[in-house]
């Protein structure tokens, strides 16, 4: 398969799950289709040369951080010590586990581009 080929499969799998991702709105799909798009950079950068790798990597791993931030908070959503109560009686910790991946991942994504 040659790589225009492959490139643009790739793009109409990830344009299929934004799609499906649009009618069905599940968190799931969600995460999926961002690690779909981190795993692309880093394939993509893995192909190119060794000089130009780090900035894609480095971006791919901020992505794979917000991710995790974002699993974290949806578990600490739904299984924590704020699960079952009211929200305003609930009382949790800031900044969480949650706040430190969303954070860094931003924060690590972000300066890919300038290395």
């Amino acid at each position: 398969m040659g790589r225009r080929r492959f490139a643009v499969s790739y793009l109409l799998v990830g344009l299929a799950a934004v799609a499906v991702y649009r009618y069905e709105h599940s968190q799931y799909a969600y995460w999926a289709i961002a690690l779909y798009g981190a795993a692309g950079t880093a394939f993509g950068a893995w192909k190119m040369p060794r000089a130009e790798r780090r900035p894609w990597l480095i971006i791919a791993a901020g992505v794979v951080l917000w991710v995790g931030g974002d699993v974290e908070w949806y578990a600490e959503t739904l299984f924590g010590s704020c699960a079952w109560k009211a929200s305003t009686t609930c009382s949790r910790p800031q900044p969480t586990r949650a706040s430190a991946c969303g954070t860094g991942g931003t924060s690590t994504g972000s300066r890919g581009p300038w290395l």
